[in-house]
């Protein structure tokens, strides 16, 4: 069935953009959305063990007030929408729950769908944050560790109880969307969590720039210009939620693929920083997510092509960006740790020489001990030929960023 618009993400992100929202959340919502709906019913089966499906897990970073939640909530309220289009048969979970309770209501989920001539199931859900230090925290339970392994849309999980015996979650398929501010990052992005697996799994879009928002008085010369009707637009995405069955790449998306996947992996596998290259394990999976995501936005013929592979890079590579920048601000939230101090030290000088005396103060202000402070200063003055450039000047010592920083993450 033909669809009303060509780009159901384009004309998602025409409806929703006031002006008052960073384009690149709009754009990312738009994407959860179609990921949400896709569910599990859609795939590329890899080999005769292994499939990749199209859920995504989404966060938002921004300073607090550029419209994180104001991004989620629209695409929240159209997956609603399209859930009651459904009866019901599409699965949005409460955005504050328990590890249990998340565990009974997964394997609670389980519904059924038509694939060619099989009839298969799933626990399919979607989960939204619009304030992840509130949501995202392990309250009874390892909450982010189960969240964890439903990335990868495992065919059973299971869990032993002492009240209900062992409890299972049949070809679970987990959709995240989240907003956090910097100053959360710290708890959210730590060592445990880049090295057990959860931060390499979200893909962060992050507005660190200063954003000159508009807003114009009730919306008047932004979504009224757009001339997408949401009816029609929910239309496209009911057919989006009809789709089921193995997507397929056509030469040139193969072609392209494996003249990317050796270079890069070495590239990463090179990488001075262990954690930047925790963080980009996955960036084959979500590429290989984005472009089924893309195609549904466009079609229902289930066809992976070259310019579905050129956007999700593109995309995936403006990520990549601000990766090093969001473990240094996660990172300098970590007080009096010495891999907090060391990030500090790394963001301050960032923006530009600095004396000895300033910087000590910008570690106090970030909450660093003066001590601390001191002796990671002086350890970087003493053996600093390769990061930082030491001169004296007015009687104090002049700091100067000259090298790689991002091989100390």
């Amino acid at each position: 069935m033909s669809r009303n618009y060509p780009n159901f993400i384009e004309a998602y992100f025409k409806y929703n953009n006031d002006g008052f929202v960073p384009d690149k959340f709009h754009h990312w919502a738009g994407l959860s959305v179609v990921a949400s709906a896709l569910e599990r019913k859609c795939y590329i089966p890899w080999s005769p063990t292994l499939s990749f499906y199209p859920n995504l897990y989404i966060l938002f970073v921004a300073r607090p007030g550029l419209g994180k939640s104001t991004a989620v909530m629209p695409a929240v309220r159209m997956l609603q929408d399209l859930k009651n289009k459904m009866d019901g048969k599409l699965n949005i979970l409460p955005s504050q729950m328990t590890e249990a309770e998340l565990v009974n209501q997964m394997a609670a989920l389980l519904t059924t769908y038509n694939d060619g001539t099989f009839v298969k199931e799933q626990s399919a859900a979607f989960y939204f944050a619009s304030e992840a230090s509130v949501s995202l925290t392990n309250v009874y339970g390892s909450f982010i560790n189960m969240i964890t392994e439903l990335y990868d849309c495992n065919p059973r999980w299971e869990k032993a109880t002492v009240k209900s015996g062992t409890i299972s979650i049949v070809n679970g398929c987990f959709n995240l969307l989240a907003a956090s501010t910097f100053d959360y990052l710290g708890k959210l992005v730590t060592n445990d969590s880049i090295m057990g697996g959860f931060a390499s799994r979200l893909n962060y879009v992050i507005q660190s720039e200063v954003f000159e928002r508009k807003s114009s008085w009730q919306g008047r010369g932004f979504a009224k210009q757009t001339q997408v009707d949401y009816t029609k637009l929910l239309e496209d995405l009911v057919r989006i939620h009809a789709m089921t069955g193995p997507f397929h790449a056509d030469g040139e998306y193969a072609m392209a693929y494996e003249e990317w996947f050796a270079p890069y992996d070495r590239e990463r596998q090179l990488l001075k920083s262990e954690k930047l290259q925790s963080l980009l394990v996955r960036k084959q999976t979500n590429l290989l997510k984005l472009s089924m995501i893309l195609s549904a936005a466009e079609s229902s013929d289930r066809t992976l092509k070259l310019h579905h592979w050129k956007q999700a890079m593109l995309m995936a590579e403006e990520l990549d960006k601000g990766l090093p920048d969001m473990l240094r601000e996660s990172a300098s939230q970590q007080v009096n740790t010495q891999s907090g101090v060391n990030a500090g030290i790394f963001k301050s000088l960032s923006k530009g020489p600095m004396k000895r005396s300033d910087l000590r103060r910008s570690l106090v202000l970030m909450g660093h001990s003066g001590q601390t402070a001191d002796q990671t200063i002086d350890a970087f003055i003493a053996d600093a030929s390769d990061i930082i450039k030491c001169d004296v000047r007015g009687g104090d010592i002049l700091l100067n960023l000259i090298g790689n920083a991002d091989h100390y993450l």
